[in-house]
């Protein structure tokens, strides 16, 4: 939003002021075990989406 208002294209940045989410760190993966469960009772996009975030290591 705010390289939108800095060129003009917008009149003003709707999300000036808004605070950021506090992510909390987490130190726990997922196992193979817990992986495959959740993977055998998925349907085809859900699949599809749990490979291409494990093989971009996306968390």
């Amino acid at each position: 939003m705010q390289w939108s208002y800095e060129r003009g294209k917008i009149n003003k940045n709707p999300c000036r002021g808004v605070r950021k989410f506090s992510a909390n760190q987490r130190d726990r993966y997922i196992t193979d075990e817990e992986y495959l469960a959740v993977y055998q009772c998925a349907n085809t996009i859900t699949k599809v989406a749990m490979e291409l975030a494990y093989l971009c290591a996306a968390r």
